[in-house]
């Protein structure tokens, strides 16, 4: 209906997965880092079905978010070099710690790629 510039504006029941425009999203995307961050700002609760509903108006909407850290990437990396995250591993006692020890943002995917990075302890 949108693409025929057609009025629902009237019908009882909205989609609530419609209820922000390409716009709206455009713009919440261009002031954030994180996918996390639209949600909050379009006023949803980031839960996992929203998140990935977001993800996917953003793809559709061709929505630039080349700022977001780490999506749509097909390698993870980090700007640490292998002697800073054992150095990291070594003084701190959890992936949140040294997540946080690096300055790397307080989420599962950063923490993801942190430990994904992290030497594995050897008996």
């Amino acid at each position: 209906m949108a693409e025929y510039g057609i009025d629902t504006s009237h019908f009882k029941q909205q989609s609530p997965w419609r209820k922000y425009t390409d716009s709206a999203i455009a713009e919440a995307v261009a002031t954030s880092t994180t996918l996390r961050e639209v949600a909050q700002k379009l006023g949803v609760p980031p839960a996992t079905g929203t998140l990935s509903h977001i993800s996917r108006r953003i793809a559709a909407a061709g929505i630039d978010v080349t700022q977001f850290p780490g999506l749509n990437r097909s390698t993870t990396d980090l700007p640490f070099t292998t002697e800073e995250l054992k150095t990291a591993a070594a003084a701190t006692q959890s992936i949140r710690a040294m997540a946080r020890l690096l300055g790397v943002g307080d989420d599962g995917r950063s923490r993801g790629r942190a430990q994904a990075h992290a030497p594995q302890a050897r008996n």
